[in-house]
């Protein structure tokens, strides 16, 4: 609601109420195990849990989001760069799709004209569990690992330390997080 200053009034405290974001809540603390994936592409299953001493980039996407499918070929450079290094890229497909099957009937096309040629190379983890309502907030998302990250735009990554804490969104373009999390021990 709005508020205004009385005449002559120069300063006015005021108490907010704001609602961390489901990321602020995350930030520091253990990732979220993968819940629900109803199928896995190029390997897995995998729970986070065992992937500790490795640093992990999910990210949260969808064949019918054409920021997410334009965004992969950098996700594939990463991966190909960095995955000897210790990252570990999954990509999350929200709960769009029937099954890995269906998703990649749809990426045919997208293959041939956005990814020249090329087939995602990283583990790609199907989210189940239908819509899903978001802790604390008004909003659903379409799948329950999705929900537990308070993932609701997409595409949206997300990095996990070696020790699996959250650290946080990954700016698309920005590796400098990355690399700072891949040098440490």
């Amino acid at each position: 609601s709005a508020f205004s200053l009385d005449p002559g009034e120069r300063t006015r405290t005021i108490e907010l109420d704001l609602a961390a974001s489901s990321m602020a809540r995350l930030a520091g603390r253990p990732a979220p195990e993968l819940a629900q994936i109803k199928g896995w592409k190029n390997g897995g299953p995998v729970k986070l849990a065992d992937l500790k001493g490795k640093v992990v980039l999910l990210d949260f996407w969808g064949t019918w989001c054409g920021p997410c499918v334009g965004a992969m070929p950098e996700l594939m450079e990463i991966h190909d760069t960095y995955k000897d290094r210790g990252l570990v890229v999954i990509a999350v497909h929200d709960d769009s799709v029937a099954s890995i099957d269906d998703m990649d009937a749809k990426l045919t096309d997208i293959k041939k004209t956005v990814w020249s040629g090329r087939d995602l190379p990283f583990l790609v983890a199907l989210d189940g569990g239908g819509p899903t309502p978001i802790a604390r907030s008004t909003q659903t998302a379409r799948g329950a690992t999705t929900a537990a990250y308070g993932v609701y735009i997409f595409p949206t990554q997300i990095l996990i330390d070696r020790h699996g804490n959250v650290i946080g969104e990954r700016a698309r373009g920005e590796m400098d997080q990355v690399l700072k999390l891949l040098d440490e021990n």
